[in-house]
């Protein structure tokens, strides 16, 4: 995926901060005990209760000794909170403790077009969690080890996202130097926290940064603003390794542009992804990744594992195999989606093994309502006039445009020359070990440039990639 650098806000400490009348602060709270797993649910969007249940489930099976908090964002007028109620609460309940928060509004500072990170500084609640170390997880991630080792890092803790010379000098648990982040931050998908110990203490923590994010303009805004307010705020970030925070992306892909004007027209780019050296090196085939891989992560809106809920897991994995055979030879699109799909499948088990009924009925009635809109997509579309792939393109589907693309020399980024010998069958012999020699380098800082998505159950489902807006 072409990621663009986002641009650290220029200054860091417009935000409101909402609080409703019958909110009960969890900073109030004593410490609870040493360590937990924390992530946040808001919104409406039905695929998000299905990540969460997801993840609890995920954590209870591989560290049921400890506990898990979700924290779910209160309503707001114009925002409802349809997870705090019903049938919905039950079943988070089975995999979670739910704690009711405030959602904090930082519009000010999301540069995104639709400001769908308006409420990301909603992490920073994490702080206020009662626990003594935290492991924060967005949702859309699968996680595929027991992940309790990573509370022995020093917090806090994250990847580090930027310059990539500072990311191969990285090492798991190591120091981040702070120079590399003058310019870079974190990833927040998983992030090591520790709250202050003392009551009081969290509470002037969190009021402090609640001042500083109301602070903050449109001069500080970024696709990334939470994750630039914490590097900036905690002092001492250690980095944590790329296997337990791998972005599923395929190695190449298809840039479409449109023209407009009397040249009006479409053109499309094969690019290799702009991923950094330690991604690469993570392994060569389906079974390197599936033996180093600790948590996957649907970064972004150009793939969400939950598009593929129509299939089973097997099913899933033989469709994407095909489906990316030339865009990701190693099969990361594959295994990550079929991993989340078997997730789906256990947490249903479990459900009914449980006997959990009002619970199983509600999962499973959400379960059947994304089927049918992902379903109802997939029947639009195209077929591909070369080899009969179903894809959103007409013409040419982007497996047949890499393969073109190959044939003809035309691919563009940083490990473009290992793509076209890998891909030429008369210059690399069978295995991909003569790729993985040549892009151990990491790859340049190739010109940023936007695809255009077509809209699937909740924008694309091509696997065009683009900006995080």
């Amino acid at each position: 995926r072409h990621r663009s650098r986002a641009k650290r806000p220029a200054t860091l400490p417009s935000a409101s901060y909402c609080r409703p009348p019958d909110m009960v602060a969890i900073e109030d709270q004593e410490l609870e005990g040493e360590n937990a797993y924390v992530a946040l649910l808001h919104g409406q969007r039905q695929e998000f209760i299905l990540y969460a249940l997801l993840l609890g489930h995920r954590l209870k099976h591989l560290d049921s000794s400890t506990p898990r908090v979700l924290l779910v964002g209160h309503a707001l007028p114009e925002y409802d909170a349809p997870f705090l109620e019903g049938d919905f609460l039950r079943c988070l309940q089975t995999c979670w403790q739910v704690r009711p928060v405030d959602l904090i509004d930082a519009a000010a500072a999301d540069k995104s077009p639709r400001k769908r990170h308006r409420y990301v500084f909603t992490k920073l609640r994490a702080l206020e969690v009662p626990y003594r170390r935290l492991l924060f997880f967005d949702l859309d991630v699968i996680v595929r080890k027991d992940p309790s080792p990573l509370f022995e890092v020093p917090a806090p803790a994250g990847m580090y996202h930027g310059d990539w010379v500072s990311r191969r000098a990285s090492t798991h648990g190591g120091l981040l130097p702070e120079e590399a982040l003058t310019s870079g931050c974190v990833n927040a998908g998983l992030l090591r926290l520790d709250p202050p110990a003392d009551k009081i203490a969290r509470r002037q923590l969190l009021e402090e940064m609640m001042e500083e994010v109301a602070s903050l303009t449109v001069a500080d805004e970024s696709y990334l603003p939470e994750q630039y307010y914490l590097v900036h705020k905690l002092a001492a970030w250690r980095h944590l390794d790329v296997s337990w925070n791998c972005e599923v992306n395929p190695e190449v892909y298809v840039e479409t542009a449109y023209s407009k004007g009397k040249a009006r027209g479409k053109s499309s780019t094969v690019v290799v992804a702009e991923m950094p050296s330690d991604w690469w090196q993570l392994g060569d085939t389906e079974d390197d990744l599936a033996n180093s891989v600790g948590m996957f992560h649907f970064s972004g809106t150009h793939l969400e594992p939950w598009w593929y809920l129509h299939l089973s897991a097997a099913s899933a994995k033989a469709v994407l195999r095909s489906h990316f055979r030339n865009r990701d030879s190693r099969g990361m699109v594959a295994l990550a989606v079929c991993d989340w799909l078997q997730g789906i499948e256990d947490l249903l088990h479990a459900l009914g093994t449980a006997k959990a009924v009002v619970e199983l009925k509600a999962v499973e009635e959400l379960i059947g309502t994304l089927v049918w809109r992902v379903s109802y997509f997939w029947e639009g579309t195209e077929t591909c006039s070369r080899c009969g792939a179903e894809d959103t393109n007409p013409g040419l589907c982007e497996e047949c445009e890499v393969l073109h693309a190959c044939r003809s020399k035309e691919v563009e980024g940083a490990h473009s020359a290992s793509w076209l010998l890998w891909l030429a069958p008369s210059t690399v012999p069978a295995g991909g070990k003569q790729r993985r020699r040549l892009t151990k380098q990491s790859p340049g800082n190739t010109k940023s440039t936007k695809s255009i998505k077509k809209e699937g159950p909740r924008g694309s489902l091509r696997s065009d990639f683009c900006q995080e807006n």
